[in-house]
């Protein structure tokens, strides 16, 4: 099943393409506006949203991107308090 979802990064428009709930690491980073390799490295530390290896791909669930980015959210706002 595709769901196109349209985000804006900057003035530009950027379309990413979610299948099945899911986001390529070329669209994650396009969402979060962070480069892949930002991604990667966040992989490699067991930092940001939790991956899900198919094969030799990767994807992620949109559902945790959006809770991953609520909870780190939530912690800057307790920082700033």
């Amino acid at each position: 099943m595709h769901e196109p979802v349209s985000i804006q990064t900057g003035v530009k428009h950027t379309q990413i393409t979610v299948i099945d709930g899911k986001l390529t690491t070329a669209d994650l980073a396009a969402y979060l506006k962070v480069s892949e390799s930002t991604l990667r490295a966040w992989r490699g530390s067991n930092e940001g949203p939790r991956p899900i290896y198919v094969g030799r791909g990767i994807r992620y669930s949109l559902d945790e991107v959006d809770a991953w980015i609520e909870r780190n959210s939530r912690k800057e706002r307790r920082r700033v308090a």
